[in-house]
């Protein structure tokens, strides 16, 4: 990989799509979220089930979780809505966000009217969003600027016994073989890999491949800018060679929260799974899968091809889910695990 290309933010980072999304505070905001989607299908709504009293389960990370979805680089703008009566409170959390550069239009249902009302004002501001981001160009850079999350049957087993039953062992064995493989590849480039860890342990080494494990949220710091800590609980300081872990079992929203711009699932039967502000690449080592994937078979035949179809997408190429957002829009998000 010799460069990628997308849009250069004011911060410096690098988003491979200039989306518009869509998220509500609490569950109680997502009749305006779906409400606003409906009328302009091209913006990404982000649909959660949290509520006030799912506070009390949650971990304080929630906040930064969401906070860190929409100050992702993936996107161009956000429009945030909130409900009035949740802690997390909407206007407040966008204004913080401005201050970082970040574009963020903001309502709450109990203070502006309504729904109906938010609706139609959340319209016009989405598609006058829509009209901004379709006025930029992408631009080439280096692919230092990519981080890549890849999540893999091995973990997806860990996460979740049944998910396991998809594929057969040695499918997913393979998935896994083409999951490392492409890391090494990724790392070697100067991208940063983020791997979920598997079983709840922390590895030294994946394929050969040192690690430095990490926590997924810690604090975010006077300058805004989001800081992980170590296992050792001291501010984490940057992957070792290009690749770390994460100690998580929510990966994909936790992998983009953290900054990821592209995600990989390689499995041995391609999952409905995804999140859609992230171009989800799908490898499936099973050639006749019933699911649908960007790429079939395992390594090596399907190694370069899953090479090519990173590139392509890191420069633009809609991923097999972005071309039919009907299928697999099963999305991961606020779970109730530990995961903030």
């Amino acid at each position: 990989m010799e460069e990628i290309k997308g849009y250069i933010r004011s911060d410096g980072r690098v988003g491979l799509r200039n989306n518009v999304i869509c998220i509500a505070t609490v569950m109680c905001a997502t009749a305006v979220v779906e409400g606003i989607s409906r009328e302009v299908p091209e913006i990404i709504p982000v649909i959660h089930t949290d509520g006030c009293e799912t506070r009390r389960i949650r971990t304080l990370y929630f906040t930064k979780t969401l906070e860190n979805i929409c100050r992702h680089p993936n996107n161009y703008a956000v429009l945030l809505i909130g409900l009035g009566c949740e802690r997390d409170n909407a206007k407040e959390i966008a204004e913080r966000l401005r201050q970082e550069g970040i574009r963020v239009w903001a309502r709450i249902i109990q203070e502006d009217g309504g729904c109906q009302k938010d609706i139609e004002e959340g319209v016009a501001q989405a598609k006058q969003y829509l009209a901004e981001a379709a006025a930029e160009a992408r631009v080439p850079v280096p692919p230092e600027k990519l981080v890549v999350g890849i999540e893999t049957a091995e973990h997806i087993k860990a996460e979740d016994a049944l998910s396991g039953k998809g594929c057969s062992a040695g499918a997913a064995s393979a998935a896994s073989a083409t999951a490392d493989a492409v890391a090494e590849w990724l790392r070697t480039s100067g991208v940063t890999v983020i791997l979920p860890s598997v079983y709840g342990k922390k590895s030294e080494t994946r394929a050969g491949i040192p690690i430095q494990a990490m926590h997924y949220a810690d604090k975010v710091e006077p300058d805004g800018a989001y800081h992980a800590i170590d296992q050792d609980g001291e501010r984490w300081k940057g992957p070792k060679d290009g690749v770390f872990n994460m100690d998580i079992p929510e990966s994909l929203l936790s992998m983009f929260a953290s900054g990821a711009q592209m995600l990989v699932l390689s499995t041995g039967n391609s999952l409905p799974l995804g999140f859609p502000p992230a171009p989800l690449v799908k490898a499936c080592a099973e050639k006749d899968a019933l699911m649908e994937a960007d790429v079939f078979g395992s390594a090596p035949e399907a190694l370069e091809k899953l090479k090519e179809c990173i590139c392509n997408t890191a420069c633009g190429a809609a991923t097999y889910e972005e071309s039919h957002n009907d299928v697999g829009d099963l999305v991961c998000t606020y779970r109730r695990t530990n995961i903030y």
